[in-house]
């Protein structure tokens, strides 16, 4: 015995000359004839030739959300086929385009009860298309307004969003495109494509489609590509963004929806840093390891910044791209530069006019930099009005001098003078450093992690020889140190 089957025919889009020959004989000849709705330019052919049919109209009157309508529609179709081995459903358009009843249906079929067969039509698409000159060969995306995310869209191909069905579904969709495209970009939005006497298609700019009063269960909107170079801002980050959209929505991690930007300054810095000693490492795997945890600070910030309707990853990297090209007129202008040092003075002019510092020479050094990072930048901004020595002489002799005063506060015991003038001599030493062209961060760090390779050498020395270091005294471990500094040069010179 044959299961029952349900025959899914297409409308169209609305003129019943686009209706196909076998559509139209299969709704003559059926016994069971079902529209999803009678809302539709086509139906009222169908009435002139007799065409007996019911609809699910009833189905839309009875429930508030479309989900549930067109479960109830599936519901009730599969419930007549214990009355009917076969029976026909017309729904708008194409049945596979845009039409989740039919998709439910074909899901359901998949358990061997019934089975589904596609009586193609026309769908909206061929009529639409024709009306903004577009070819779909070139790349086109079909998106539902009513079920829209932001990261779901590819800005590098025009987008088509159907089910546009009232001014407030137009309304939420403006202030979703708006924040990716801005207020005054040219859309289409088109009603009845396809339908004689009904057709409208309307340029205007995005911030207006939710003003259009015509608004109605025929309308789509449509978005061409945007063309500039930022266009894909964000578009390969989508699956990292997709883990921490999860991460930080319903069901998701409970530490990582409780942080901040607050909370998750520290965790910034120490993928800095971290990114830093993967570099230094040389490692190109630990460098790639390490700048993912650094991007992940990104789009973590990014995420909860968007939250807040603040901004998103599109709106950063967006801002960097379009800074990075006004910082290099050399590059993407048509200003001449003689080489590096001017592309520094040129990028220094531009970020004084983008800033409008206020404040002096010294303004627009943050206070959260790092002590040795913070006194660099200090000396780098104080250099540009002539505050500097010619060279590292001049550094060399106000070291001395700070050296003296810090002796000097000592032999006093004055704690307070101590401090004042131990800062001092860092600062005079940064000074130093900058003036032969070495970052006294990376020197600092360099000397810091060779003392503990050199201290790590020592400690296993000790062992060897079966002696506790803290049992040693100093002459002692300075003969154990300089064995450590010898075996420590032997290793990098391997």
């Amino acid at each position: 015995m044959n299961n029952p089957t349900i025959r899914v025919v297409g409308l169209g889009p609305g003129n019943p000359g686009s209706l196909t020959i076998e559509a139209l004989e299969v709704m003559r000849q059926a016994k069971a004839l079902y529209l999803r709705t009678q809302v539709h330019p086509t139906v009222d052919y169908l009435i002139r030739e007799k065409i007996e049919f019911s609809s699910f109209d009833f189905v839309y009157d009875q429930m508030n959300d479309f989900p549930s309508i067109y479960q109830e529609i599936c519901r009730s179709l599969m419930a007549q086929l214990e009355n009917d081995a076969e029976i026909v459903y017309a729904v708008p358009g194409h049945p596979m385009i845009a039409e989740e009843t039919v998709r439910l249906l074909i899901e359901a079929s998949q358990k061997g009860k019934f089975s589904v067969e596609i009586i193609s039509g026309m769908s909206f698409l061929e009529p639409l298309l024709a009306l903004v000159g577009y070819d779909p060969t070139n790349g086109l995306q079909l998106l539902d307004a009513l079920d829209f995310s932001s990261e779901g869209i590819n800005l590098e191909i025009p987008s088509l969003f159907m089910q546009v069905h009232d001014r407030m579904v137009a309304s939420e969709l403006k202030l979703s495109l708006m924040n990716l495209l801005g207020d005054d970009y040219r859309v289409a939005l088109i009603r009845a494509a396809g339908v004689p006497a009904e057709e409208e298609c309307c340029w205007l700019p995005l911030h207006e489609i939710d003003r259009q009063t015509w608004i109605d269960h025929l309308t789509t909107l449509y978005v061409p590509a945007l063309k500039d170079e930022l266009a894909g801002a964000g578009q390969h980050l989508k699956p990292i963004i997709r883990i921490m959209n999860r991460l930080r929505g319903e069901g998701g991690c409970p530490w990582d929806q409780e942080q901040n930007h607050q909370s998750l300054r520290q965790y910034v810095i120490e993928e800095a840093y971290e990114v830093v000693e993967a570099i230094d490492s040389q490692d190109p795997e630990k460098i790639e390891d390490e700048l993912g945890d650094l991007l992940l600070q990104v789009i973590f910030h990014s995420r909860i910044a968007e939250e807040q309707e603040h901004f998103d990853i599109s709106g950063v990297i967006r801002a960097i791209s379009q800074k990075m090209i006004r910082r290099h007129p050399h590059v993407f202008g048509n200003v001449e530069v003689e080489d590096s040092a001017h592309v520094l003075r040129n990028w220094e002019e531009i970020k004084r006019n983008e800033k409008k510092e206020f404040g002096g020479a010294l303004s627009g050094v943050s206070e959260t930099f790092p002590a040795l990072m913070f006194a660099e930048k200090l000396q780098n901004k104080a250099k540009k009005v002539g505050f500097d020595w010619p060279d590292y002489r001049g550094g060399m002799e106000k070291l001395r001098e700070e050296l003296q005063e810090l002796e000097e506060a000592i032999a006093q015991n004055n704690n307070a003078a101590i401090e004042e003038e131990m800062g001092d001599v860092l600062f005079a030493t940064v000074n130093c450093a900058r003036l032969l062209g070495v970052s006294a961060e990376v020197a600092l760090f360099a000397a810091s992690r060779k003392f503990r390779q050199r201290f790590q050498i020592m400690e296993q020395l000790s062992i060897e020889k079966g002696q506790d270091l803290r049992s040693l005294d100093l002459e002692a471990l300075e003969i154990l140190w300089n064995c450590a500094k010898d075996v420590y040069k032997s290793r990098l010179c391997k």
